[in-house]
């Protein structure tokens, strides 16, 4: 009988042993399917950025910063094409290739390569949030800033500093306006709004002469404006105002009026207000100021969570300084 018992006692333990591992790996089973169903999708955002600077770099550190910022981890990964349009198409074709949930789009300028790119991410079923810029390529929506008040802004400013001051007779201040390029809608928005405030002005006389954006193109026609000047009346350089579509582009009529010995003649005003850029020229007395553009690099992660999310969204975000 003990010969029997001792064999059924091994039996129940091993039993119990086995039920034992089961309860454990049963345990183990059910943590790790709690652990899955609770753990947080991270949200994969690809952003074409069309140029650098110091505007652009704030932008690209404030959508980086807004990473963990919300109620959603994202992944944000930067590809930019550095003024080149035909190397932005290629680009967002590539990150429209890397599993990304939207596409950030800043399109260069409004041609056909870029807008057929964006229409094959859109095609794709990848949301596409147009930044800044504005094509006629369709998009899921835009943020950016309000261009045609900064140029009416600015315009404003200089209708402001033109009616404190007596005019001397026969002799209108000249307003000379530098564009950015103006198949991109930031520059044709900032030129409009500049213009009718213009033409709210009529004791000036107003030039527009169209530009791309670059220092070296704006040094070049501010040194033949100041060569003209010189032929025709040197005093109208005391009365003249040079309004660029941005900071760095001032810089290049900086760099004119410094060679041509007139510092502190010329009245310069630029767009952007960037720390190390526009506030400084305008407290080094380089220019008379500055509009104060806004990033809001964390508000492009934010609307791009709630287009992915399901959450509702404007498709026109106008952002105001």
């Amino acid at each position: 009988m003990r010969k029997i018992f001792i064999p059924i006692i091994m039996l129940l333990t091993a039993i119990g042993m086995r039920a034992q591992k089961t309860r454990t790996l049963l345990y183990i089973l059910i943590v790790m399917l709690l652990v899955s169903c609770t753990e947080e999708k991270v949200y994969k955002i690809g952003v074409a950025q069309c140029s650098k600077g110091p505007w652009r770099e704030k932008v690209n550190q404030e959508m980086l910063a807004a990473q963990h910022l919300y109620e959603h981890d994202v992944k944000v990964s930067i590809a930019n094409s550095v003024d080149d349009p035909e190397l932005q198409a290629h680009l967002i074709d590539s990150l429209a290739q890397t599993d990304i949930d939207l596409m950030v789009v800043a399109p260069y300028e409004d041609i056909q390569i870029i807008n057929d790119a964006i229409a094959r991410v859109l095609k794709a079923g990848i949301p596409v949030v147009s930044f800044d810029r504005k094509t006629s390529a369709d998009y899921t929506a835009f943020i950016g800033g309000n261009n045609v008040e900064a140029g009416y802004i600015v315009g404003q400013y200089i209708a402001s500093m033109v009616r404190s001051k007596n005019q001397p007779k026969g002799r209108k201040p000249l307003v000379v306006e530098i564009t950015g390029l103006l198949s991109s809608t930031p520059a044709l928005e900032r030129h409009r709004g500049f213009e009718s405030a213009m033409k709210a002005l009529p004791e000036v006389e107003y030039v527009c002469r169209i530009s791309d954006w670059s220092s070296d193109a704006s040094c070049n026609i501010v040194t033949q404006l100041i060569d003209s000047l010189r032929q025709s009346d040197i005093s109208q350089l005391d009365n003249t105002f040079v309004f660029c579509h941005n900071d760095g582009m001032a810089t290049g009529v900086y760099k004119a009026v410094v060679e041509q010995d007139i510092e502190g003649r010329i009245k310069i005003l630029g767009i952007d207000g960037m720390p190390g850029e526009g506030l400084d020229y305008v407290k080094l007395g380089h220019q008379i100021g500055t509009y104060y553009y806004p990033t809001h690099g964390e508000k492009i992660i934010r609307l791009a969570l709630d287009i992915l999310t399901g959450r509702p969204y404007e498709r026109e975000n106008c952002r105001h300084a």
